[in-house]
């Protein structure tokens, strides 16, 4: 249900994000509850690979990032507000403000807030419930680079030195915005995902968010307020130095040629397939992203699925056609 909300018209259905945030929150719920059942079976998808499961997983991180921005989006606004001097309380009603529109603007930003920072508290509880049950989902070549992308993304928005200071609010605690309970899921969800080789390949790769001094500083926070162990510390240190020291060893190899390059990424094409009815190679990570949101070829936009793409590589001429390309890549 909750990837058939996708292709729902978003002008017929206008509560899509509002209907996916509580069957998150009911995940939870029976993951919670019943853990033998609902969350070996999030395992069983996972060990199958099923496609089904990648597709909602995909859409899942999509929402998560949203409701993510949606909710620094208004922290920021808040914190803009307060600078010009102005300040509310939550324990009044929204009339007391009347006649003062920035008050009133204030706020309404702190009851719309207040919601955001809940919906994302259990959005990202289902993602600590993944890490520990799907963890192949995660870091599978088609999620992985994406997956922890959106992982350096978080904490690069919470913790950069430039950044942190416009999440500074009055009302903090009425609205439960606690940015250490955030970075404390996020690293908890890097824990369960640790015995993974994959994982350090992946946030290596993302060179745009990923700052080493931003693991240090959600360690040295999360450390000092007793919300992690020596053990747990020493771990994380070393895996920030590990991805650090990939990211350098990436930056001196060679330069590759573009003919080897995916043509949506522009990065090394290392599992290629052909698209149906072109004769365009791509990297099967890269395609198989691509489709788990648009179900269409990117280059002719006909109907396109995982299942199409894996039946037409299966053929004797198009497999010639990608060991040819291996050969001269």
């Amino acid at each position: 249900f909750y990837i058939n909300l996708e292709d729902l018209d978003d002008d017929n259905f206008n509560d899509k994000n509002f209907a996916r945030s509580n069957i998150i929150n009911f995940f939870n719920f029976i993951c919670f509850k019943e853990p033998y059942i609902y969350s070996e079976q999030l395992r069983k998808y996972c060990l199958a690979h099923d496609k089904n499961f990648i597709r909602f997983v995909n859409l899942y991180i999509n929402d998560l990032s949203n409701t993510f921005d949606e909710t620094f989006t208004l922290i920021r606004e808040i914190n803009t507000i307060e600078k010009e001097d102005i300040s509310i309380s939550l324990m009044n009603r929204e009339d007391t403000y009347e006649g003062k529109p920035r008050h009133k603007e204030l706020f309404k930003k702190y009851i719309y807030a207040d919601s955001f920072i809940s919906t994302l508290s259990f959005m990202l509880s289902f993602l600590l419930t993944l890490s520990k049950y799907s963890d192949n989902t995660l870091l599978s070549k088609e999620l992985g680079v994406k997956f922890c992308s959106q992982i350096n993304y978080f904490l690069n928005e919470i913790t950069n030195e430039r950044k942190r200071k416009n999440y500074i609010i009055k009302n903090k605690y009425d609205i439960r915005f606690q940015p250490l309970n955030i970075l404390s899921k996020l690293m908890n969800v890097i824990l369960n995902l640790m015995h993974k080789k994959e994982i350090v390949e992946y946030m290596s790769k993302d060179t745009r968010s990923f700052r080493r001094e931003n693991i240090t500083f959600t360690l040295n926070k999360l450390w000092s307020n007793h919300m992690l162990s020596d053990g747990e510390l020493n771990k994380l240190e070393k895996m920030a130095l590990q991805i650090e020291e990939t990211m350098k060893l990436e930056k001196e190899d060679i330069e590759i040629p573009d003919e080897f390059c995916d043509p949506l990424m522009a990065s090394e094409i290392e599992d290629p397939v052909m698209l149906p009815g072109t004769d365009t190679i791509m990297d099967k990570s890269v395609i198989s992203r691509h489709l788990l949101t648009d179900q269409h070829n990117p280059f002719n936009r006909e109907s396109l699925t995982l299942e199409d793409l894996e039946k037409y590589n299966s053929k004797s001429e198009i497999k010639i056609q990608i060991d040819k390309f291996n050969e001269k890549k």
